[in-house]
């Protein structure tokens, strides 16, 4: 993928967030950072510094965080359109909780902090859609919640095999399962 069919991409993303052009966009456009970053790649590790907000433009990643019995939680699969970072510790200048790693080869617009305060302060549409993007992810984190507070296992892989079912050729069952708060020998047994 070319710089320009990533910032066309991000473009259109924006565009259609907020449903019509705002001015200043050319200046959103200008302010990242096309990446580009393979399957695999660690974006942050925690208690790093979140620099960057990341766009992505085409490709997957993951938001993970260890736990106290050494496995890593699923925070968040993230694809096209979607924006990543430990969000609390890109805003308030704190140590990462989260890592975020490259699920396939990937194609990132990355904003560093810096910029996107600016954008955020000056651009009255940049901060309202992004505050879109904010609350958006926060409904969908409420639903998983809910999803793994109330669902049995057969349940869970049932709510996501139906919600996102592109997930299941995209992701390694190893993510998924610990998306749903099941062993990879669990969920083996009951996806279909």
């Amino acid at each position: 993928m070319t710089r320009d069919t990533a910032l066309d991409l991000l473009e259109q993303h924006i565009v259609r967030l907020l449903g019509f052009h705002p001015p200043g966009l050319d200046r959103v456009l200008e302010a990242c950072e096309v990446l580009e970053c393979k399957a695999g790649e660690t974006l942050l590790r925690p208690g790093n510094p979140a620099r960057q907000l990341w766009f992505i433009a085409q490709g997957s990643a993951m938001m993970a965080q260890p736990g106290p019995d050494k496995e890593e939680h699923i925070a968040d699969l993230l694809f096209e359109s979607d924006w990543v970072t430990d969000l609390q510790a890109f805003m308030q200048e704190t140590p990462a909780a989260y890592r975020i790693e490259c699920l396939e080869d990937a194609v990132l617009c990355a904003f560093s902090r810096d910029s996107f305060l600016a954008l955020r302060r000056d651009l009255p549409p940049f901060a309202e859609g992004f505050q879109r993007v904010i609350t958006s992810k926060y409904l969908a984190a409420q639903e998983r919640a809910t999803m793994l507070a109330n669902l049995d296992a057969r349940a869970r892989v049932h709510w996501l095999l139906t919600e996102k079912p592109e997930w299941f050729r995209r992701v390694k069952d190893k993510w998924l399962a610990a998306l749903l708060g099941m062993s990879r020998e669990t969920f083996s047994r009951l996806k279909p």
